[in-house]
């Protein structure tokens, strides 16, 4: 259980979001797994960082099917460049 005011403070910062990074989860744990379409409504580009397919991929901006182990360095590195 989340305290009190945590998911709804999610979900202003999702709906606020330009960007929002899905990483290393199946998308089916719900209310979490609300955040990305809440962020994709409000605009946002929603990318998906995992290995296999999940529910989120069809409906996701970017998928980018690997480990977040390789991910990320690599979009650490394109960012910081």
């Amino acid at each position: 259980m989340l305290p009190d005011g945590v998911f709804e403070h999610a979900v202003k910062l999702a709906s606020d979001a330009e960007v929002v990074l899905v990483v290393g989860t199946s998308s089916v744990v719900y209310p979490a797994a609300s955040l990305a379409g809440i962020a994709k409504q409000g605009g946002a580009l929603v990318a998906e960082i995992n290995p296999n397919a999940t529910a989120l991929s069809d409906s996701a901006d970017l998928v980018i099917a690997t480990n977040a182990g390789e991910a990320l360095p690599e979009l650490e590195n394109l960012l910081n460049n």
